[in-house]
């Protein structure tokens, strides 16, 4: 067995990773994004923490994603409103802390799984969902004579590592070289679409936190205590380290002008506004924002920033053939 499948095999059995395990496919995930994405700064109370003394914070974000006019209402899809406490850099580890809904917190214990799915056909633009990471098919590119896609790893709650478009040349190399958990191994590229044989990714299936002094187990897409309309979703990266804590609405939500609408327990309320003159705006935590793009993003953390990146790359790609 060469070194390096032996070294793998070792790290998996000793982190007590476990194969061949599927989450739950409900959750949400980046499919498209508008030509316009507003960003702006945190949350008015929202909170950020260091993780220790030497790494960067972890910071609570707001994702608001899918906000169409219906009537004298508006209308947030399921998964449209997502609150994330993730790093503003690197990742968290066991013993660091965290946030959960303003509180501060200390992971305990990460429960690391793989994902595996084979014969996978993704077509240009599309994206296919292993673990809980999303593989995007960008458009194809040629190295030398050979097709080959050219392809994006990102995370459901908006993570995006790579600063270009992934070319993967050979269909027994690991993707990304560096990365220990996530396998690419791709058949054929063709007009619009690629063809894995296979595709495998890291998920947590549960993870220990100290939330307070309270002791709390987190499994993957589990109701959320303080408001049963959320579910909260661990997320790992390619090499299974936690980068953010997902929670987001797993039924649709309507906002009518003029009402608060209170989620998160309190920690978060949305109340749109309609003046006689001028454009709409969206109160938040009793800050106003206007509400001029269907995605809007609070924060500068891991996630707002994927975001960023990927809707100027989606752009980018946009008039490539």
């Amino acid at each position: 067995m060469p070194f390096f499948l032996l070294f793998l095999t070792v790290f998996l059995l000793s982190s007590g990773v476990g194969e061949c395990a599927s989450p739950d496919s409900s959750v949400p995930r980046w499919k498209t994004l508008p030509d316009s994405v507003s960003h702006f700064p945190p949350v008015p109370g929202w909170k950020s923490v260091q993780t220790d003394l030497k790494t960067p914070p972890v910071q609570e974000t707001l994702v608001l994603h899918g906000i169409r006019r219906f009537g004298q209402a508006w209308i947030i899809p399921s998964g449209g409103i997502l609150y994330d406490a993730s790093p503003v850099a690197q990742s968290i580890r066991p013993g660091q802390k965290g946030l959960f809904l303003g509180t501060e917190s200390v992971l305990l214990k990460t429960n690391l799984r793989i994902d595996r799915r084979k014969n996978v056909t993704i077509r240009k633009g599309q994206t296919s969902l292993v673990g809980n990471h999303l593989i995007r098919y960008l458009s194809p590119a040629r190295v030398g004579q050979k097709e080959v896609p050219a392809i994006l790893w990102q995370t459901i709650d908006g993570v995006a590592i790579r600063k270009h478009p992934v070319m993967q040349v050979s269909g027994n190399t690991p993707w990304p070289r560096h990365s220990t958990l996530i396998r690419l191994r791709f058949d054929r590229v063709s007009s619009g679409l690629v063809h894995y044989k296979s595709l495998s990714a890291p998920w947590f299936s549960s993870e220990t936190w100290k939330i307070g002094r309270k002791t709390t187990v987190i499994g993957f897409n589990s109701v959320l205590p303080e408001d049963p309309r959320f579910r909260i979703v661990p997320i790992a990266c390619p090499v299974g380290h936690h980068i953010g804590l997902m929670i987001y609405n797993s039924q649709p939500v309507v906002l009518r002008p003029g009402e608060k609408n209170v989620f998160l327990g309190g920690y978060l309320s949305l109340r749109p506004e309609v003046p006689s003159s001028g454009s709409p705006s969206i109160e938040i935590n009793g800050s106003g924002f206007p509400l001029e793009s269907s995605f809007m993003t609070f924060g500068t953390a891991r996630n707002t920033s994927g975001i960023q990146y990927l809707s100027a790359l989606l752009h980018a790609f946009s008039g490539l053939p």
